[in-house]
């Protein structure tokens, strides 16, 4: 059975949740997605945030790892996720959030919401964000 890497970021604002919209309008989701081939998992990540919302982050450390079955039956989805804090912090006017204790919060796995709301105010932070073009000397001197 094929086995799907996918990365996402847990980008706190206060006590909620940064999502976006994906499939139905009712569809939330952490950002995140699957990771090139040529990534590591916080470019993979850093990519896929500013696809999605628009936004650069600073990509901490794993706070989340888990299993979910996949939409395909001959598929596994392993799903990481990472703390993330946003670069600019004036972006959040426009973005959707969260709030994990709400009514829409069955919209993103339970099991993630509880392993997120741990580590919320544990997480560390590179010293500077990781561009979504770096290379491997990049990668390593952060």
């Amino acid at each position: 059975m094929p086995v799907r890497v996918l990365v996402h970021g847990a980008v706190w604002v206060q006590d909620k949740l940064v999502v976006h919209r994906h499939g139905g309008a009712a569809d939330l989701s952490l950002p995140g997605g699957r990771i090139h081939a040529h990534e590591s998992l916080t470019v993979a990540l850093a990519r896929m945030v500013r696809e999605q919302i628009d936004c650069e982050v600073d990509v901490g450390e794993l706070v989340w790892a888990g299993r979910d079955a996949s939409d395909d039956p001959d598929e596994a989805d392993v799903l990481l996720v990472f703390a993330a804090r946003l670069c600019e912090p004036d972006q959040v006017a426009r973005l959707e959030l969260l709030d994990p204790r709400g009514p829409t919060a069955g919209q993103v796995r339970p099991a993630v919401l509880d392993g997120l709301a741990a580590h919320r105010d544990e997480v560390s932070y590179p010293a500077r964000p990781v561009p979504a073009t770096a290379d491997a000397d990049d990668r390593a001197a952060v």
